[in-house]
């Protein structure tokens, strides 16, 4: 998903052509009316960290893509999986039924990867609620892992990684208040 300043991500239905942004109250306001109480949240978006304030409770799990006045890299239209989403969704939780070991372990390799070609760390944020944690042993315990699961990346159309180009990341960056 996409993610603004503004702490704000873009929300669109295909099937409809529906277009617009939802906030970080409207998108809590939306789980507390569903009823939905124990939540692992995954924000793989720009800004991510500025949705922890309205949804961290001690029933959630928040895991975000970026800090709150960062962006995350890897989305657009030659992207398979941003870099958040290929590190924690992909490979991470492919290694682990663990949700805060698959961060640690995709927080890791994102910093290392932003290191490698030259970005701004994002800074992935994790927020867990004191209640969370035990439901989630609990349901680690009657799991039983499959096999790992194989995911193709297709081969980027450049050098540079799929959905990024440094210059259009950089150039992004340095338009921003206080750069």
């Amino acid at each position: 998903m996409h993610g603004t300043p503004q702490h704000q991500l873009f929300v669109q239905m295909a099937a409809n052509d529906y277009l617009d942004l939802i906030d970080p109250k409207e998108l809590r306001a939306a789980l507390d009316d569903a009823g939905i109480r124990n939540r692992v949240l995954v924000i793989s978006a720009c800004y991510a960290g500025g949705f922890i304030p309205a949804l961290k409770d001690e029933h959630s799990l928040v895991l975000a893509a970026a800090h709150r006045n960062r962006p995350s890299f890897g989305c657009g239209p030659d992207s398979d999986a941003t870099y958040f989403g290929r590190a924690l969704l992909i490979e991470a939780l492919n290694e682990t039924t663990d949700f805060v070991a698959a961060f640690d372990t995709a927080k890791a390799r994102i910093a290392e990867r932003e290191n490698a070609e030259g970005f701004r760390p994002s800074r992935p944020q994790i927020q867990i609620g004191k209640q969370i944690l035990p439901r989630l042993q609990a349901w680690r315990m009657q799991l039983v892992p499959g096999p790992k699961v194989p995911y193709a990346f297709a081969t980027p159309p450049s050098a540079a990684p799929p959905g990024t180009s440094k210059t259009a990341e950089k150039s992004v960056e340095s338009r921003k208040p206080g750069n």
